[in-house]
């Protein structure tokens, strides 16, 4: 099956630098959020 259009997208990849490789602030990131919805006071207060 042909494509519907000819155009091809040439997709630059940059290299990561050495904190997005060790995945560190997207780790950090992840548990302030946890760490924010777990000291949230919780919506329902009483159910019937």
């Amino acid at each position: 099956m042909e494509s519907l259009s000819n155009k091809k997208k040439v997709l630059e990849v940059k290299p990561l630098n050495f904190l997005e490789r060790i995945y560190l602030p997207a780790i950090i990131n992840g548990l302030s959020i946890t760490i924010k919805h777990f000291f949230k006071k919780p919506v329902t207060i009483k159910y019937p």
